[in-house]
């Protein structure tokens, strides 16, 4: 727990939140107040609007990373992240592990190779606070391999802190509703798209499933279909996209997603 004067600098940054008149800077004094709190070594706040890429309101990534973590994500890399997938699925309010929402197979996935082992990132802690039916912030706070996984102590520690900051969030966007006005953009439909003339619909679903991190079990259950048929879509897609690994697959869709935002 902080100390009485790391208590006067979490009530001064809060209340300087509650005065702010631009979501980047209300995000920015939000992480440093959850920082006296929670040791953790990065952060992204994104506005997540339904059927809508997010909107990057803060992050402290450092430059030689940033490319990677944020402005690929934020590009499209987003829709194999297991919280928007989680969030796409059903409304979520409260303090979420990565693990709560990732596939069976998620570490073998080229998504994780790249974004978590190759940003050095050894856990995550995502924050949901809806603004209302399409509209949702979500505070991830990452550590490196460094510090290790977040503890129970750590998430109980976070949950103190929760109720006051969805408050200030809520009632910024309440005041300010037309800062998560955004034009619909087409990197929301990417998924459904990709491999479009190429592979068949179910074909692009299984697709989806296997860069999202499922293993082939997984993917049988989610589409009710069994093992060797997944197998069979699996052989129909590499064959039909002229690719031999999950890496070149995971390739192919970085490279539709460069041509949809192009």
């Amino acid at each position: 727990m902080p100390d009485i004067d790391a208590l006067k600098r979490w009530h001064q940054l809060i209340a300087d939140g509650l005065t702010s008149q631009l979501a980047p800077e209300l995000a920015g004094k939000l992480i440093a107040a959850i920082k006296l709190w929670l040791n953790f070594d990065t952060a992204i706040v994104l506005l997540y609007p339904s059927q809508q890429a997010p909107v990057l309101l803060y992050d402290d990534y450092p430059r030689p990373k940033r490319q990677q973590a944020v402005i690929d994500y934020t590009h499209g890399v987003y829709l194999l992240d297991p919280f928007y997938s989680a969030l796409k699925k059903q409304a979520l309010d409260s303090i979420y592990h990565l693990n709560d929402f990732a596939p069976d197979n998620f570490e073998d996935s080229e998504y994780y190779q790249t974004y978590y082992r190759g940003l050095d990132l050894a856990d995550e802690l995502g924050i949901f606070i809806p603004l209302d039916s399409s509209n949702t912030v979500i505070i991830s706070l990452a550590r490196r391999n460094h510090h290790g996984v977040f503890s129970r102590d750590d998430l109980n520690t976070l949950e103190t802190t929760l109720p006051l900051l969805k408050a200030v969030v809520q009632q910024f966007y309440t005041l300010q509703p037309h800062q998560h006005n955004h034009t619909l953009s087409p990197v929301s439909s990417a998924f459904e798209n990709f491999g479009d003339g190429k592979i068949t619909a179910r074909e692009q679903q299984v697709a989806q499933l296997i860069l999202q991190g499922h293993s082939s079990k997984s993917l049988a259950k989610a589409l009710d279909i069994s093992p060797s048929t997944v197998k069979v879509h699996r052989k129909n897609i590499y064959e039909r996209l002229n690719i031999n690994t999950q890496a070149e697959l995971f390739n192919l869709f970085l490279l539709h997603l460069d041509g949809i935002i192009k």
